[in-house]
């Protein structure tokens, strides 16, 4: 009997699951405002399941919904739920259920979301558009580029503003645009990733759910990643000597990160300050930390002299040790 109540209650859940992401996946093809919601939301039910149940039972779930999905709607849209949607869930939801540390949820989370959309985008670019990239680049963001330029002449924007646009397409070249794509991902797959913690702890403590979370404040940058982008900047220098294209791959990678962490611990510096100092509201930080984050210049320059001084005592590898 126990083992019957069990699947029979497997079955139950894992049927809720399935229902719920057709119903949103289905809400936001149809409502496309909503449609960069679905990254966000529909992990966590599938992270439910997989705390509830196991990894089976989930797996049913998600490739039951990508059938009905792509039946009713879209193989496509079946495919994006699969790869954008149901690993993230799997992920987080196996985190969540082995107690894993909240750096270790957010890196395995943005590796799964940075496979789900490399995976997606291929399949997408290579067999649905069947562009291959470098056309799929010109399409996607040359082209359309290149038209708001001719909009904006016939609308009688001014000359100057015209020519700033239109000096902008020398660097609007395939072969320019694929050298910063990886580290864009890189840096999409850590917001989306933490974003999706975000939504996906408000929900579970809802559920009573234990979660693993880390105050804003007490998010830093080791100098280890420091030292591992400023050497894969270096690997770049020297392939670049050699005329080897990949250089131009490691370099900007490199810039593009440190450039990225250097503003997560600057941001994440001013917020611990203005919290622990300042006593201000996690509200009224957060609008604090959006309107200055134009500014990001300040916050690099902040991450800086945070990586080197450690002023909260956070990392075990700080350069400076104040003792």
């Amino acid at each position: 009997m126990p083992n019957k109540s069990y699947n029979t209650k497997a079955i139950v859940e894992a049927g809720l699951t399935t229902a719920i992401i057709i119903v949103i996946t289905l809400i936001c093809v149809y409502v496309p405002i909503l449609s960069m919601l679905t990254n966000f939301i529909l992990p966590i039910p599938i992270a439910i399941l997989f705390i509830r149940q196991n990894f089976k039972v989930t797996l049913v779930s998600i490739v039951a919904s990508a059938i009905f999905i792509g039946i009713l709607y879209n193989p496509v849209v079946s495919l994006s739920g699969v790869v954008l949607n149901g690993l993230p869930g799997l992920v987080f939801g196996y985190c969540v259920k082995n107690k894993k540390k909240f750096n270790t949820t957010i890196i395995l989370l943005s590796i799964s979301i940075f496979i789900g959309t490399i995976i997606y985008l291929l399949v997408y670019i290579n067999i649905i558009t069947n562009q291959g990239i470098y056309g799929f680049i010109d399409s996607s963001i040359i082209k359309p580029f290149k038209e708001s330029i001719d909009m904006y002449n016939k609308m009688g924007v001014p000359k100057d503003q015209i020519s700033y646009m239109e000096s902008m397409l020398t660097y609007l070249k395939p072969e320019i645009i694929l050298r910063i794509i990886p580290a864009s991902f890189v840096v999409f797959s850590f917001l989306m990733a933490y974003i999706c913690y975000l939504i996906g702890n408000l929900i579970l403590k809802k559920l009573h759910y234990d979660v693993l979370t880390k105050p804003f404040g007490e998010i830093y940058m080791s100098t280890r990643v420091g030292t591992v982008l400023v050497v894969i900047i270096i690997i770049g220098l020297l392939m670049n000597r050699s005329n080897m294209e990949l250089g131009y791959y490691f370099i900007n990678f490199g810039k593009f990160m440190i450039q990225f962490v250097l503003i997560v611990d600057g941001v994440s510096l001013a917020a611990y300050y203005l919290k622990r100092k300042f006593n201000m509201s996690n509200k009224l930080i957060a609008v604090i930390l959006i309107v200055t984050l134009f500014s990001y210049l300040i916050y690099i320059i902040l991450g800086i002299i945070d990586m080197i001084a450690d002023f909260r005592k956070l990392d075990p590898y700080k350069i400076v040790d104040k003792r």
